[in-house]
Formats: structure tokens, C-alpha cells, sequence
């Protein structure tokens, strides 16, 4: 009878150690697989990188290489106000990419909104793109959405401002910010045209329908600044976690 008290301790230390071993190994495997995932998501995102690097040396080529090589070739008249703002619309664009070289979102953002600026340089409009602190996970949903109200806002401003200069910025939360809630992302349109009286003068049905609403439906919010003969603001903002519904 003495033994079997003995050899039950035995038994449960040996269950134990084997407890023991067992989470070790477990806590091994959960390493492991969290360390699989990493480099899992750094190598989809090198790879997202890459493609998009790609996209814009070919953009590069067919854009910026195309006027230069025409412009030393002659076969362009620099002194016509179109090529001027064009050649205008390529330096923000190189500017752009340089400041967004470490984000595939920042580089694709900036070469949309090159290709929407060039398309409306044959109107007269000069747009000044500024592109700064993208965040990297920026949904294509978002990034449409910004494109095609960023359009809108500059037909706007061909439409009814009475200027031939815009402003568009493009900026993520600063790195460092003292600002406890920060936009994920704002954008916004800016001229120094005519304006006009909130109070008197209700937004078009463009403003409403190609800007609010497609910010709207990606999960951000519009803010329309304007008064006669200050110019209009149109700032398009995402809240943190606004477009965690979307991504696609």
C-alpha cells in the first residue's frame, strides 16, 4: 500500500511534464504560424509594390517619356498653353510619385488623379496636385471613389468658378501627430474663383450626386467651404476605420 501513493505521484508528475511539453509546443506552433503569416502579408505586399511600380513605369513611358521625347524632337510648339499644362500636369506627377515611393496606394492615387488632370488640361484648367503621408491600405473601392469625385469637383470648378487654377491635395495622418483622431484620409479641391453664398445658392446636382454621394457610399463624409468671391473648398475625409466595409 505503500508504493501505490508513490507511484500515483509518478504517474502525475509524469502527466504533467507531458502537459508541459505539450503547451510548449503548442505555444512553438502558434509562433510559428503568426510568423508564417507575416511574411505572408510582406511578401503579398512587396508583390502589390511591384506591380504598381510596374503600372508606372509604363504610365511614365506613355505620358511624361512620350512629351519629352516629343518636345526634342520638335514635333510640339512648348509655347502652347495645352502642352505647358500638360508638361505642368507630368512634373506634379513626377513630384507625386517620389513623395509616395514607399506606398503602392500613394503611387496608384497619384497616377489616377495625373490621368484626370491631364484629360482636363485641353479645357484651360492648371491643377497643383500635392500627394503626401498615403496610408498603405487604402481599399480600390476608396480609391475610385476619390477619383471620380475629384473629377467632378474640378468640372465644377471649369463650370462655375470663374478661374483657371486648382488645388489638389491628397494626405494621410502625419507621422507623429498630436491629433488624438485624425483623418485616415483628406482630400480636398480648392480654387480662388467666384464662389458663392451657401445661404442663397444650394450646391448643383453634381456636387450632390458625383461627389457626395460616391464619398458617401465608401465610407467618407464631404465638407463644402464657400463664399462670394472667396473661392470653394470641397474636402472629402475618411474618419479611422470608415472603410473597413470597403475593400473590393
Amino acid at each position: 500500500m505503500v508504493g501505490v501513493p508513490a507511484a500515483a505521484g509518478l504517474v502525475v508528475g509524469a502527466l504533467r511534464q507531458a502537459a508541459l511539453r505539450a503547451d510548449r509546443a503548442t505555444v512553438r506552433a502558434v509562433k510559428a504560424e503568426a510568423a508564417l503569416a507575416e511574411a505572408g502579408q510582406r511578401i503579398a505586399a512587396h508583390a502589390a509594390y511591384a506591380s504598381e511600380v510596374a503600372q508606372q513605369h509604363r504610365m511614365l513611358h506613355d505620358t511624361v517619356l512620350s512629351t519629352l521625347d516629343a518636345v526634342a524632337r520638335g514635333a510640339v510648339d512648348t509655347g502652347d498653353p495645352v502642352v505647358r499644362r500638360r508638361l505642368a500636369a507630368d512634373a506634379d506627377h513626377l513630384r507625386g510619385l517620389i513623395a509616395s515611393a514607399g506606398s503602392a496606394v500613394g503611387m496608384r492615387l497619384v497616377g489616377e488623379l495625373t490621368t484626370v488632370i491631364r484629360e482636363l488640361a485641353p479645357t484651360g484648367l492648371r491643377v497643383h496636385l500635392r500627394v503626401t503621408d498615403v496610408p498603405p491600405d487604402v481599399p480600390p473601392a476608396v480609391v475610385r471613389a476619390l477619383t471620380g469625385a475629384v473629377r467632378e469637383a474640378l468640372n465644377n470648378v471649369i463650370r462655375h468658378s470663374g478661374t483657371s487654377t486648382a488645388l489638389v491635395t491628397v494626405a494621410g495622418p502625419a507621422a507623429g501627430t498630436d491629433d488624438p483622431d485624425p483623418a485616415r484620409l483628406r482630400v480636398t479641391v480648392a480654387d480662388r474663383g467666384r464662389g458663392f453664398d451657401p445661404d442663397r445658392i444650394r450646391p448643383g446636382l453634381g456636387l450632390s450626386r458625383s461627389v457626395r454621394a460616391r464619398i458617401g457610399e465608401a465610407g467618407g463624409e464631404v465638407l463644402v467651404d464657400s463664399g462670394a468671391g472667396q473661392g470653394t473648398t470641397v474636402e472629402m475625409s475618411w474618419p479611422p476605420g470608415a472603410w473597413t466595409s470597403a475593400a473590393g
